[in-house]
């Protein structure tokens, strides 16, 4: 007796002293720490939690949380917080329930409810289902028949318990179909063939888009854009269908037919704009450019009318008719001329170097092709100029809408033939003459490529002088309204 009360003051003060107790051990590593008193022997060594039964377990009250013990009968019948004491065995009390410590329940001995959502996360490795069953048919399911696996016969069933196919889809959805309803649709993959469609007096239609785009009828007629084919192969009432003959990959060249009311259309080149190129309509009339053809042939656009020889139709000539029958031939029209205008007095060009162009304030508009401008002008000398004195002048043509007497440069259009109408003026001069007048022409040849009516203002510079003149002498008023001066175009044909 005095042995355990020593022992127990010992325990008491180094349990005081170091919050820790140890059995068989003066240096405890936890709150209790039991070292077993031989690593040999046969003696017996452990720790014995208190021994209870089921019927003593599931009565006591004021049980504390994480409370172990060991049930070692299950007589009786579970109850209360004994409710999952099934077996003999350690238990903790959870707070509420003794909960088994060696808890054997899973997925596979056990049916259950899901807490909140889980995640199975395969990292890299698989997961099988694999069956031996030999009966039955809903071996793995999802919601019923959402997806049903008959793994005896190898068959998957969406929204059937008894799939009669390798896949079988039986629903209201879209999607294939294999019910007891009124219409069948099934597929088949055979050794030289494969089949698809309605195997009961159905139509089968094609959605694309959400929208029905082709339909078979029951009678093999193929409607496309109508759901009631009247023919082989019928293309429905709306205008602007179309069939292609060819079409490029990209779908940006096409060659085909179509239909509109009452009129049979002939498409040619990028599909999207869907505009038909030729028409046909009920009466006979043909349009090309058109989809009213008003006439028996109606053209809106260019035209293009050869002779038998390619090639030997001139520019310029006109369709014209050689009798009362109507034969037509092409012949070379009169030439045609275009007189120029003016706005403005000219301007005066001083004796002195100048690379740039500036407007005089003649023009003239010139209707589409190619023209030979005659240029007449006439220029008074002002001022005083030794006999060595003189000046070298240029003049074209600029396409630039710009202000009398401003700077501009010479048309791109101004090509094939002459392009400048230049001359030049020598000393002397006397400043007090003012009749020091000179008559100056040339041609410059203008191609106007626009396809369309096209200003062109007269430019005048690009000077270069010799001697020493004087900068104050000058060129009065030049492309002004001096009766002599002129501007005129012929076409070249």
């Amino acid at each position: 007796m005095k042995n355990k009360i020593t022992l127990t003051l010992a325990l008491i003060v180094g349990g005081i002293a170091q919050a820790q107790v140890g059995f068989n051990t003066t240096t405890p590593k936890a709150t209790i720490d039991i070292v077993a008193k031989s690593t040999t022997g046969a003696t017996p060594e452990g720790l014995l939690v208190p021994r209870v039964s089921r019927q003593k377990a599931q009565t006591m009250t004021g049980v504390e949380t994480s409370t172990l013990i060991y049930v070692n009968d299950i007589a009786g019948t579970a109850a209360g917080s004994g409710v999952n004491i099934n077996a003999v065995g350690y238990y903790y009390f959870n707070g509420t329930l003794w909960v088994k410590t060696d808890n054997d329940n899973n997925i596979y001995n056990t049916n259950g409810n899901l807490t909140g959502n889980r995640t199975v996360n395969q990292v890299g490795n698989t997961l099988a289902f694999t069956s031996t069953a030999t009966t039955g048919t809903s071996h793995f399911s999802v919601d019923g028949t959402t997806l049903n696996v008959d793994a005896r016969n190898n068959r998957i069933g969406m929204g059937t318990a008894a799939p009669e196919t390798i896949l079988d889809i039986n629903g209201a959805g879209a999607g294939f179909q294999h019910t007891n309803g009124t219409v069948k649709l099934r597929s088949f993959l055979g050794t030289d063939y494969a089949s698809f469609g309605t195997v009961t007096n159905q139509r089968l239609s094609f959605v694309a888009n959400n929208a029905f785009r082709m339909t078979i009828a029951a009678d093999g007629k193929v409607g496309i854009g109508t759901q009631t084919p009247n023919n082989l192969l019928d293309l429905g009432s709306s205008n602007g269908k179309k069939l292609a003959i060819w079409n490029s990959a990209a779908g940006d060249d096409f060659y085909g037919f179509g239909n509109a009311a009452n009129v049979l259309q002939l498409f040619a080149g990028a599909s999207a704009t869907g505009n038909a190129l030729m028409t046909l309509n009920k009466n006979g009339n043909v349009g090309v450019g058109t989809i009213s053809p008003q006439t028996n042939f109606h053209t809106i656009g260019t035209r293009r009318f050869e002779n038998t020889t390619a090639g030997t139709v001139a520019v310029g000539s006109v369709l014209t008719a050689t009798d009362a029958n109507g034969t037509a031939e092409w012949k070379t029209p009169v030439a045609e001329a275009v007189v120029g205008a003016l706005t403005g007095d000219g301007i005066d060009i001083p004796f002195a170097g100048n690379g740039d162009y500036r407007y005089t304030g003649r023009y003239i508009t010139l209707p589409p092709g190619r023209w030979a401008v005659t240029v007449t002008q006439l220029a008074q000398t002002l001022g005083a100029l030794d006999t060595d004195d003189w000046m070298f002048v240029r003049s074209t043509f600029t396409d630039q809408n710009v202000a009398v007497g401003a700077v501009a440069t010479r048309s791109g259009d101004v090509n094939g033939g002459p392009s400048l109408m230049s001359f030049r003026v020598q000393g002397p001069a006397s400043a007090a003459a003012l009749q020091q007048f000179d008559v100056y022409q040339g041609a410059v040849f203008i191609n106007n490529t626009s396809g369309a009516n096209k200003i062109y203002r007269y430019i005048v510079g690009s000077t270069v002088v010799g001697g020493g003149p004087n900068s104050a002498t000058v060129i009065k008023n030049f492309g002004g309204s001096w009766s002599e001066s002129s501007i005129y175009a012929t076409a070249i044909k």
